[in-house]
């Protein structure tokens, strides 16, 4: 292979991972109430006894980038952490104590449908205190397996033809 077959077979991987990108926008499904270019904007914090609990995600490169964790901090202390998990949806409980008592709380959530924000639930003691979508800041990542299989496809294919 040259190296202009090589750069070729880049480029066409790159247009074809911005090709991917572009659909995800076009044929993602809108939520009512929710603004899908603004979705890091929601909520995902609430004050509890005056500190703060808040959930975030983020992509991980386990699986190939597949899988997202989804975590629940308390004052920015890591309480849950569900780890990247393949599944469609899961439950998550913790128990720690805060002024001589034992709290729970447990964060249920599920794969997205469509889009890149997962649903969620937090309950601290039985009572839900947070509702809500989350979308990790580094979602493109998710398309990380796109382009490597384009890419290998691409130069399979220019090796095979030569």
């Amino acid at each position: 292979m040259t190296e202009q077959q090589f750069i070729d077979g880049l480029v066409i991987s790159v247009a074809a991972t911005f090709g991917v990108s572009l659909l995800f926008k076009l044929f993602r499904r809108h939520r009512p109430g929710a603004d899908p270019a603004h979705a890091n904007d929601q909520t995902n914090m609430v004050n509890w006894r005056d500190r703060t609990l808040e959930v975030k995600a983020r992509v991980l490169p386990k699986y190939l980038w597949s899988t997202a964790s989804i975590d629940v901090y308390l004052d920015d202390a890591a309480i849950i952490r569900t780890g990247g998990v393949m599944r469609l949806k899961g439950l998550n409980e913790v128990q720690f104590d805060e002024g001589g008592e034992t709290h729970s709380v447990a964060l249920s959530w599920r794969s997205p449908a469509q889009g890149m924000s997962f649903p969620y639930q937090l309950s601290v003691d039985g009572k839900i205190v947070l509702e809500s979508e989350v979308r990790p800041p580094n979602w493109p990542m998710f398309l990380m397996p796109v382009f490597i299989g384009s890419a290998l496809l691409v130069l399979i294919g220019l090796a095979v033809r030569h």
